[in-house]
């Protein structure tokens, strides 16, 4: 079962968000060249409708590990650095006053979705961003055989 999410930030953070995040940042241009709710779609089949509490959207756990990989960070530090930096946690989709995901949930989600479908998704979003212009190369997550 998945969290239900509001269509709006908070009240502050929708004052707060919108003058502090430049127009030309690049997490502000991305959130703009890609649609990212085709992650829920394609995470649809590794959630029960009404098992224990609510999951965080796969789509905003998806945005948080992607903002791992661009910073080259671990799970405890892009845990803190969204918690703390609003351009993240605004990319993220949370409001100001909200917490992110703690690590062992990342862990948990990254296992649930498994390298190959995390693969997929990821190549997708950045062959997207690609064709937009945001990134010059073939950034690509390779799966290398043992």
């Amino acid at each position: 079962m998945l969290k239900v999410k509001s269509s709006q930030l908070s009240f502050y953070g929708n004052h707060i968000y919108g003058p502090v995040i430049p127009e030309d940042h690049f997490l502000k241009l991305l959130n703009k060249a890609v649609d990212f709710s085709f992650v829920n779609e394609l995470c649809r089949d590794g959630y029960t409708p009404d098992f224990r509490r609510p999951a965080y959207e796969p789509e905003m756990m998806f945005k948080i590990i992607f903002l791992q990989f661009l910073y080259d960070v671990s799970d405890r530090r892009i845990e803190e650095e969204v918690n703390f930096n609003l351009v993240l946690k605004w990319f993220v989709g949370l409001a100001i006053d909200e917490s992110p995901p703690d690590a062992s949930g990342l862990t948990r989600f990254r296992d649930r979705l498994g390298v190959e479908l995390f693969t997929n998704i990821f190549n997708q979003i950045v062959e997207i961003a690609r064709e937009k212009g945001l990134v010059s190369n073939r950034l690509r997550v390779l799966v290398l055989a043992a």
